[in-house]
């Protein structure tokens, strides 16, 4: 940005102080013809002698949800950037070239796939230099105290992971001295960053594999050997005493997960009100399959809702696997093997085909035509507080389930009561509507049953608008309206953006790992509900309703001029707010300007409890 950055006047007249002549250019290093342009500009007789390469962007999510462009975005100010520096300063006599890279990717971390690899290939571009006998240092930066544009929208729980992991915050004054050893270095590639020695001693399983060498392990050999694995731990037990020891095991687990200690956190209600997001849970299943050997389905913590549920989940896996005939461990059911049959037509290219056949298995799944041939599902609440409770809808699209609000949630913790409304048919053995009317009356039914007698808003995001408007309405014709209305990005067939958000979907199906929370009755569900709502049209409500609008076309990671009107709009009275994040990243990295931005309008005096 040159000039127009934050602190470059500030910084000018510091140097020029210390007696420097100071240019400051904006240029797009990404460009190689620009950055020619700018390398061309600089004067013969101050002829250019070093290069710092500090430039980077995040765009953070799992591997599944990485498509091309948000590798692109990662990798542009990184790897094309530096490339284009070394290409074009060659043949120049440089003294130094000092690349700004990151200690993940030497050790790895969750979340980050596109930045490690982005980061790796800096390290990799200065052992290059140096092999052909050029100046390069890469400095593999750990965490810093002070928060930069990139790191400031870490959240607590991903700085305490990084401290599990015995990485503490740099202060300028030592991050600046490393830099200076590490430039002095006769490496190519240094990692400075500052290590807590005693957090990898207190948690060696937490800390990445390279550092367990720093750990001198307290366990002894006898203590290991002698260690018993839960089933062993469980023989001679009562069904009560088992499940008591598995749920110590969940409790102990999902602490470690999240970052507290085990006698910190009560995992005897809903999991996803600790603030677990679709990350941490895939994390809880893994060390919970490598706790008991059992083959744990990927959505195990979001079916098995509450600590005593999972816990009776493992008691009752663990028995059938020791008489041969474990759920976990025998070969899928005949709807789960429409996974593997939708994931190889995405690798095909024949997506639509596998769809097609997703729709053809979702007629024979069992219908209720009225909401008390339905079992009645439960909540699964996500905060507590005072204020108006917020009843919320996830998407109806797989995998649709409270995950959705794993990292919205939370913000609303001491402030109301969230709770999430799961949508029949999405679970195994559950049945799907056979008519729009039958599950509305059935979300209608189970608003009641929820709020009592109460005020309450509803909440939907995605298609989980569809739902929220739809239960309005009818609680309107009943006579027991919802005093707010609250629509997360909800779309209608009005504009292109459905066309860009289904470009993004497949781009987000075309990785395997995009299927990690899928069931064949997530998948069916979704052709269910598509088949019910094909018709829908949202209906005007008297309660106020708040529109709240991602900024980023769906798929990107920043907001840009198109020639295309793609944002939603809502044909009914409303009152509108514009989140920064596209149509996922709003629920995901974004998700606490989300919060924050709902909780605001939820704040107003109008819907204060008169009581």
């Amino acid at each position: 940005r040159g000039g127009a950055a934050p602190g470059a006047d500030a910084l000018r007249a510091e140097l020029t102080g210390l007696g420097a002549d100071v240019t400051l250019a904006a240029c797009d290093v990404t460009d190689r013809a620009a950055l020619q342009e700018l390398l061309a500009a600089v004067p013969e007789d101050h002829p250019l002698t070093g290069v710092v390469h500090s430039a980077g962007v995040l765009d953070d999510g799992v591997i599944g949800s990485l498509t091309p462009e948000r590798i692109d975005t990662v990798f542009r100010p990184k790897v094309d950037a530096a490339w284009h520096l070394h290409e074009l300063t060659a043949d120049l006599d440089l003294s130094a070239f000092v690349l700004f890279s990151s200690a993940s990717g030497v050790f790895g971390t969750p979340g980050q796939g596109n930045y490690a690899a982005a980061n790796t290939f800096l390290d990799a571009l200065a052992q290059h230099r140096r092999a052909a006998g050029l100046p390069a240092t890469s400095l593999a930066w750990g965490l810093w105290e002070s928060a930069s544009a990139m790191t400031g929208s870490l959240a607590d729980g991903d700085v305490a992971r990084m401290s599990r992991s015995g990485v503490a915050g740099l202060t300028e004054a030592e991050g600046l001295a490393l830099f200076d050893l590490g430039c002095a270095a006769d490496d190519a590639v240094v990692v400075p960053m500052r290590l807590d020695v005693a957090a990898l001693r207190g948690g060696p399983d937490e800390a990445p594999p390279l550092l367990r060498g720093l750990v001198r392990t307290r366990a002894t050999r006898a203590a290991a050997a002698s260690e018993e694995k839960p089933a062993q731990r469980l023989a001679g037990l009562t069904d009560e005493e088992q499940e008591r020891e598995l749920l110590r095991l969940v409790r102990d687990r999902t602490a470690a997960v999240l970052g507290y200690a085990p006698d910190e956190i009560d995992v005897s209600g809903a999991l996803t009100q600790l603030g677990l997001d679709s990350l941490t849970a895939l994390q809880l299943r893994n060390q919970l399959a490598g706790d008991t050997g059992l083959r744990l389905p990927t959505t195990v913590v979001f079916d098995q809702a509450t600590g005593p549920a999972l816990a009776g989940y493992l008691r009752r896996e663990l028995a059938a696997a020791a008489g041969g005939a474990s759920a976990a461990t025998a070969e899928p059911a005949v709807e789960d093997t429409l996974v593997g049959l939708v994931r190889q037509s995405y690798e095909l290219g024949l997506s639509k085909e596998g769809w097609q056949m997703v729709d053809a298995a979702a007629v024979l799944r069992p219908v209720f035509g009225a909401p008390d041939e339905a079992a009645a599902l439960p909540t699964v609440p996500l905060a507590t507080g005072p204020a108006m409770p917020l009843l919320c809808f996830a998407p109806t699209m797989a995998p649709s389930g409270p995950h959705y609000f794993g990292r919205f949630a939370p913000v609303f913790a001491g402030r109301r009561d969230v709770t999430m409304l799961p949508h029949p048919g999405f679970g195994a053995g559950e049945s799907l509507p056979a008519t729009r009317e039958a599950v509305v009356r059935f979300q209608a039914d189970a608003v009641l049953r929820q709020a009592g007698d109460g005020p309450f808003a509803l909440l939907g995001y995605s298609s989980g608008g569809w739902m929220a408007n739809a239960v309005a309405a009818l609680l309107e014709r009943q006579g027991r309206a919802p005093a707010a209305v609250v629509l997360l990005d909800t779309y209608i067939a009005t504009n292109s953006f459905e066309k860009r958000l289904e470009a993004a979907l497949t781009e987000r199906m075309s990785t395997s790992e995009a299927f990690d929370l899928l069931t064949g009755a997530q998948m069916t569900g979704q052709s269910g509900y598509l088949r019910v709502f094909e018709d829908w049209k949202p209906e005007p409500i008297e309660a106020p309703t708040l529109y709240v609008h991602a900024t980023f076309p769906p798929g990107e990671s920043e907001a840009l001029e198109t020639e295309d009107a793609w944002q939603p709009e809502w044909p009914y009275a409303h009152e509108d707010a514009d989140v920064p994040g596209d149509h996922f990243s709003i629920m995901d990295e974004h998700s606490e300007s989300t919060a924050l931005a709902v909780e605001a309008w939820l704040s107003d005096d109008r819907f204060a409890d008169p009581s």
